[in-house]
């Protein structure tokens, strides 16, 4: 044999050699390896993520949240949990509530018996690397430390009444699975459902609308004397006005009320404010209420809080160059509302004030429809939402009607301060 096909066999050889070994360790690999040193992050990565994970998990819990389960203590429904994940595997009730167990997912959420979520477990891997020591030397001493049989509880309190837990096996010493928990509170039992109804909303612009008002009354319900959607049961009910003032339909809605001698609250827009700051000075030496709608009528969720804080600030300064006090009502616009404004605005001096009764005049723009909302569906303790702003004409030609309708129906009308039995400005700092 020639040396020239010597070499080319030795070649062959050798190629065949490393392809069989190519394809022995394509076999003994597992299809998923997550524990391969291709997902392990370096030792210098490790280090860093164990410092900051304890940190990271703080910041979601101030929201009502954790990393790996991005839903919402107090806002999530149960409903919108399964939109997202499906059925749960396994529903496990406990004496708090109802768990569903989503073990792909390493989750478990907490719902009670209305289907808001009042907690959210995570089981993920990354926590094992915490210790006791270390989300200490991230967090501080926890506010209280218990124990569950051979498990140590580490619970630190977050902003307002949501509390985060770390749960730490003895025989490990690691972290076993955090949860974020808002304990229920003792709400006022009597939380009316949002009501009132248009023929001129489409299938689906109605079906998004119902969707909001059942979420937007089970987040009411967690923070009782601080977002309110209706007053006490009794005999009374609320008329209140909003996206005012301009030039015009303000000032008529004003009279109406002054004629029938019925107290108004007015929610107000910084920036209109600005511009009709004498139409604000009569409804308010008139005796109605002139509370914030915000400075600009942005969705404050989609705000960052301090942005949020910033809007409230400048509708705050616009009222009170006008009439010298800050309201400490607040109706947030489009009635959209979470934690982070809830939290802002009470930062601020504030309640959040939304309603019961939607006469949908922004909708229909038919006298008779605005009426026959407040007709078929006025309860006690209503606060019942109209507009008095450009374009709102229909809600002053409807508002003696609605007026006449409520007496009838032996209803008092009174401002939201009587109705909810608050301070409808806050005490001037000294």
């Amino acid at each position: 044999m020639s040396r020239k096909r010597q070499a080319l066999l030795i070649c062959a050889l050798a190629l065949c050699a490393l392809l069989f070994a190519s394809c022995s360790i394509k076999a003994e690999s597992p299809a998923y390896a997550p524990d391969s040193a291709a997902d392990r992050p370096a030792a210098a990565q490790t280090e860093q993520s164990v410092e900051s994970l304890p940190l990271q998990i703080m910041n979601y819990a101030k929201e009502g949240s954790l990393p790996i389960a991005k839903f919402v203590v107090g806002q999530t429904t149960i409903r919108e949990v399964e939109r997202q994940l499906g059925k749960a595997a396994r529903i496990r009730q406990e004496r708090s509530g109802y768990y569903a167990v989503y073990p792909e997912q390493g989750i478990a959420v907490g719902y009670n018996e209305a289907g808001v979520v009042f907690a959210l477990r995570s089981f993920d891997s990354s926590l094992r690397a915490l210790t006791a020591p270390a989300i200490e030397d991230a967090l501080g001493k926890p506010a209280k430390q218990t124990a569950h049989g051979e498990k140590a509880i580490y619970t630190y309190r977050v902003d307002g009444n949501v509390l985060l837990k770390f749960v730490i096996p003895a025989a490990t010493g690691r972290v076993d699975h955090i949860s974020v928990f808002r304990p229920p509170a003792e709400a006022d039992p009597y939380l009316l459902a949002i009501e009132g109804e248009s023929d001129r909303l489409s299938a689906s612009a109605w079906e998004s609308m119902t969707a909001w008002r059942k979420k937007i009354v089970a987040f009411a319900g967690v923070y009782p004397n601080r977002v309110w959607i209706n007053g006490p049961n009794r005999k009374q009910v609320a008329l209140t006005f909003d996206d005012g003032p301009d030039e015009r339909n303000t000032l008529a809605v004003a009279d109406i009320l002054d004629r029938y001698q019925v107290k108004g609250s007015f929610f107000f827009v910084g920036d209109r404010v600005r511009q009709y700051p004498e139409t604000v000075k009569q409804i308010y030496d008139g005796g109605h209420l002139v509370l914030s709608h915000s400075n600009s009528h942005k969705q404050l969720i989609q705000l960052a809080e301090s942005d949020v804080a910033a809007d409230l600030q400048e509708a705050g300064k616009a009222i009170e160059a006008v009439i010298g006090r800050i309201p400490a009502l607040l109706r947030t616009p489009y009635g959209e509302t979470n934690n982070m404004v809830v939290r802002a605005a009470e930062r601020l001096g504030y309640s959040i004030v939304l309603w019961s009764l939607d006469t949908l005049d922004w909708s229909s723009k038919d006298e008779r429809q605005i009426v026959g909302n407040v007709q078929n569906y006025a309860r006690n303790g209503e606060i019942i939402l109209m507009h008095s702003s450009q374009g709102n004409g229909s809600t002053v030609a409807a508002l003696p009607a609605v007026i006449e309708t409520l007496r009838q129906k032996g209803f008092e009308m009174v401002d939201l301060a009587t109705l909810l039995g608050v301070p409808a400005y806050q005490e001037p700092s000294s």
